[in-house]
């Protein structure tokens, strides 16, 4: 198990485009780019919300000012391993006490959360004063983890719950633009769509160095009327 564990949190921190990789090589880059730029802002005490195998915990505590990192995940789940968790949750209440915290980092978490509302209140609660969290949540990404995968966000929708929660000092910024996301669609038709082994293997072999291309020419954008991204990166403070 820490030897499967171990590689599975490879695949999110050296991330490589491969035959297996074509559907996550262009999110996980684009995560792991938004968690190395906010990791030095994260410290104390860290809570890490559906944490999985807490892939980027090595990196965050590399900055040196996270003291406690405290990963919290579901009682049990079918689709992930979750026994790495250091705390493990009903999916409603957070089990620790008002004020609790310094940090929490939230990693493709929301949109598989049912009442957004619910779970920022949560995150507001147990969130000491002037404390930050780091959130991703996908854009363009097909339905995963079905029947749980519950919401697809805006920065508008997002700011809505944070202010209503309490929060006030939010900021976002997309994860990938233009060309990311045509590499990202690029990956996921050609891996996922309905067509013949021999097709799919020209196919990759083709699309491989154009997704490449399309990921060195990319460039984040302003969050305005026709932006396009792949995913949303916020940092909220309170």
């Amino acid at each position: 198990m820490l030897i499967m564990n171990a590689q599975i949190k490879d695949e999110f921190v050296n991330i490589s485009l491969t035959t297996e990789s074509l559907t996550s090589y262009v999110m996980r880059r684009a995560i792991l780019e938004f968690v190395k730029k906010s990791a030095p802002s994260l410290n104390g005490t860290l809570l890490d919300i559906g944490c999985g195998t807490m892939p980027y915990k090595e990196l965050i505590l590399s900055f040196g000012k996270v003291t406690k990192y405290i990963g919290l995940d579901l009682n049990y789940s079918t689709i992930h391993d979750t026994s790495v968790a250091d705390l493990h949750w009903d999916g409603e209440k957070i089990p620790m006490a008002d004020a609790s915290v310094d940090s929490i980092l939230a990693i493709e978490f929301l949109e598989h959360y049912a009442d957004t509302q619910d779970i920022i209140d949560e995150m507001y609660r147990v969130l000491k004063p002037k404390g930050i969290i780091v959130i991703t949540v996908p854009f363009i990404w097909p339905l995963h983890e079905t029947p749980n995968d519950e919401n697809r966000f805006t920065p508008y929708s997002l700011n809505r719950f944070f202010e209503k929660a309490g929060f006030n000092q939010i900021e976002f910024t997309a994860t990938g633009g233009w060309h990311a996301s045509l590499a990202m669609i690029l990956g996921l038709w050609i891996h996922d769509a309905p067509m013949s082994f021999r097709k799919r293997n020209v196919l990759t072999i083709i699309i491989k160095p154009i997704m490449k291309f399309l990921m060195k020419k990319d460039r984040i954008p302003v969050l305005t009327e026709g932006c396009m991204m792949t995913g949303i990166g916020c940092v909220i403070r309170k």
